[in-house]
């Protein structure tokens, strides 16, 4: 049996294709249709019924997360830290860039910067006993 669909139909569904941040009754209005119709036709069609968001750090569309932001932990991290490589034993770390940024501006706290753990900046060269 062949599926019939409406020109309202492929209406919703262009505008939902083409602009997923529109809510249902958004659609419903430009269409001419409730927002339980969109609803309803969205749902057929297994698209999404939420409001989706735009991740500002990779461009893609979510429904849920953290945040209506970010759309993943690995966007959070690219925005929010800045990775270190920890002079003492090379292990890449990750610290929060406005640290990085107070730290670069105040000299005296540079060097503290650099070390992944307490026990790495306690093996650094000029620290032994005397």
């Amino acid at each position: 049996m062949t599926k019939r669909i409406t020109e309202r139909t492929r209406m919703i569904l262009a505008l939902r294709r083409q602009n997923p941040q529109l809510t249902g009754a958004d659609i419903g209005r430009l269409v001419g249709v409730s927002r339980e119709r969109v609803r309803q036709v969205l749902q057929e069609e297994q698209l999404v019924t939420r409001k989706s968001y735009k991740c500002t750090q990779c461009g893609k569309y979510f429904v849920e997360g953290y945040n209506y932001e970010l759309c993943s932990s690995e966007c959070r991290r690219a925005k929010y830290y800045s990775p270190i490589k920890c002079v003492t034993c090379g292990t890449m770390f990750w610290r929060l860039k406005s640290v990085v940024r107070i730290r670069e501006r105040r000299p005296e706290y540079t060097s503290k910067l650099q070390f992944c753990s307490m026990s790495c900046s306690s093996r650094r060269p000029g620290r032994g006993k005397v």
